[in-house]
């Protein structure tokens, strides 16, 4: 629809040419596994809280990777934050592009979320609904297994809390 990262003209925001996209993944197959993500500082409602975090997380699809045509778009996202989740690797580190199967879709530096400046409209390539239970989880580390709810759930109580 092109929302994001910036809002349609008809609603007082600036177009821009060569919106980013979700193509298909660079292993050109369907990927359907647990992924590690690091939940980056954005204005996203969905994710406020969750900054730092890193989590566990479904991703299912076949068109997921990043592609954006216009690299000056590109760099102001980054510059204004919009990136709210990227794949990380076990050890922590940003999965780059090329690092199969830590960053399963191949987008630049594993950026697998974004959201306009106000924080309102987003989109993900992960399944945070098929992970907000701790019975989900494939994995569980030590300090999370006695919880019921993972901290996934933060982002679905922020966004019912921001709709009332």
């Amino acid at each position: 629809m092109g929302w994001i990262p910036f809002l349609p003209e008809k609603w007082n925001a600036p177009s821009v040419k060569g919106h980013p996209i979700f193509t298909y993944n660079a292993s050109k197959k369907f990927e359907s596994r647990w992924s590690l993500v690091r939940v980056l500082p954005s204005p996203s409602v969905m994710f406020r809280g969750l900054e730092g975090c890193q989590l566990g997380v479904h991703t299912d699809h076949g068109e997921g990777q990043l592609h954006c045509k216009n690299a000056k778009l590109f760099k102001r996202m980054q510059d204004e934050q919009l990136f709210s989740l990227h794949f990380v690797e076990d050890d922590g580190f940003t999965a780059m592009v090329g690092d199969y199967p830590f960053n399963p879709n191949g987008s630049p530096w594993g950026y697998t979320s974004m959201c306009t400046p106000c924080g309102r409209h987003a989109v993900a390539m992960t399944h945070e609904e098929r992970a907000f239970q701790m019975r989900q989880w494939q994995y569980i580390p030590e300090s999370m297994k006695r919880l019921e709810f993972s901290p996934w759930m933060r982002a679905f109580e922020n966004m019912r809390n921001w709709y009332r």
